[in-house]
């Protein structure tokens, strides 16, 4: 999340297109996103903390009647696909996906901020289709996958930015 945006990073028109390539096409993703950072400091003049609070959201946990989820095939492609199928219905399609993954795509789409705490450490394939206004409720979809969502006081990691200039030409 990002707190204390310039009014024309959150408010105004402006978009800018940032086209960049590793020189090393094996370069990790962690890697990738430090290469950016450093990218969006040096153009952006960007400065910038994290803070990291805890808040109200929930925990993703194993339902009583244990997981009904199907594991994932060695072969199979990953992929996880979260879209709206008419507002407010939401489908996340996942194949080769991990709980943190879900966790974190439900505190996007969900009711709140979600961390993972359901122990399961294999990866799935699973379809979870919800609509709150008419039925059935996050809730209630991911009791059918066998988990279920507790209130709880969940860490929440900002990203603050201290200040930020709009870039010149190249």
């Amino acid at each position: 999340m990002i707190r204390n945006p310039p009014d024309w990073v959150i408010g105004g028109d402006e978009r800018f297109t940032i086209q960049a390539k590793a020189e090393n096409p094996n370069v990790t993703e962690a890697k990738l996103l430090g290469m950016l950072q450093r990218l969006l400091v040096e153009r952006f003049q960007l400065r910038f903390h994290r803070e990291d609070r805890l808040e109200s959201g929930f925990s993703l946990v194993v339902a009583k009647g244990g997981a009904k989820l199907e594991k994932s095939k060695d072969d199979e492609v990953t992929g996880l696909d979260p879209f709206s199928k008419g507002n407010p219905t939401i489908t996340i399609s996942a194949h080769k996906s991990s709980m943190p993954a879900l966790a974190s795509l439900l505190s996007t789409f969900g009711p709140g901020n979600v961390t993972d705490e359901t122990g399961l450490l294999d990866s799935y394939s699973f379809r979870l289709t919800w609509n709150d206004t008419e039925g059935p409720s996050v809730f209630s979809a991911l009791q059918q996958l066998g988990l279920r969502l507790e209130p709880r006081k969940v860490p929440v990691s900002y990203f603050v930015i201290e200040s930020a200039q709009r870039p010149r030409g190249n």
